[in-house]
């Protein structure tokens, strides 16, 4: 195999480059190539992270109108004002093109979920209790949210500057969110309650688009299918209604949460479990 590559370089008739390419390329396909007569692998078919949470956690909410939290507190207040803000710039940069604004947002939504369960896994092995079922749920939130892009880039890809915006929205905000989390848990699960609310808002805005015809209702992709278990014929219309009904979820389980924690009911009010026998 390998005097090949030497002879390639000895070679006068060619340059000796080009053919070292060449021999390298041959020597690995041979590598890749199973021994004659055993069969090639397939790819694996197992389910994804997130298909196995959706099975685990089936959601139960469907949406049920454009509902909004009434601030009750002062920080219920702030946290209304900067989602107000945050929609500002989205309605400015990405106007009407809906596609391109969800495949953005959803790269910021999958972030809360993961950083939120992460802080109460560790708070609850540091203080030895019990969770109460909360972080397989954000976990699953932020898997869902995930899903939402993933269905979504089988329609469109972002562009270079687009990816660019998701590179340096994640490093800050996942900052900035990490830290705030620390500070105020209640405070950061209104916040994403509050932005779910605005998330329905923009699906329902979507829909509309989707029904007159400017953007076109193409079929929905099969990952999407099998996730959503939507019918074989199901297009991006279908879709956007199932990920309208998981946006219901968690607007409704982050402003439970939320409000958990302002009642002194939440994990992180938990005892430490204290042993029921001894040997």
């Amino acid at each position: 195999m390998f005097a090949s590559i030497r002879r390639s370089i000895c070679s006068k008739h060619h340059s000796p480059k080009i053919e070292l390419k060449r021999s390298l390329q041959r020597c690995f396909s041979a590598l890749a190539k199973p021994p004659s007569g055993e069969p090639q692998r397939q790819p694996s078919a197992r389910p994804n992270s997130a298909q196995i949470f959706r099975k685990l956690l089936p959601y139960t909410s469907k949406y049920d109108g454009e509902r909004y939290f009434v601030p009750q507190t002062w920080t219920d207040k702030v946290v209304k004002g900067m989602v107000k803000l945050f929609r500002f710039p989205m309605d400015t940069i990405f106007r009407e093109d809906y596609m391109r604004r969800v495949i953005y947002l959803e790269t910021v939504a999958a972030v809360p979920g993961l950083v939120a369960g992460s802080w109460l896994h560790f708070h609850c092995l540091r203080r030895l209790h019990d969770d109460a079922g909360w972080i397989i749920r954000l976990l699953d939130e932020s898997e869902n949210e995930r899903m939402h892009l993933t269905a979504f880039l089988h329609y469109e890809q972002p562009g270079l500057l687009q990816r660019f915006m998701i590179l340096a929205t994640q490093i800050v905000y996942t900052s900035v969110y990490f830290v705030a989390y620390a500070v105020s848990p209640k405070a950061c699960h209104r916040f994403v309650g509050m932005l779910e609310e605005e998330a329905v808002f923009s699906y329902n805005e979507f829909l509309k688009l989707v029904d007159s015809g400017k953007i076109p209702n193409g079929p929905a992709p099969k990952v999407a299918k099998d996730y959503w278990e939507l019918s074989t014929d199901a297009t991006l219309r279908d879709l956007i209604v199932a990920i309208r009904d998981d946006e219901c979820e968690h607007r409704d389980i982050n402003h439970a949460y939320a409000s958990e924690i302002q009642d002194g009911t939440s994990p992180y009010d938990f005892e430490p479990i204290s042993p029921t026998s001894r040997s």
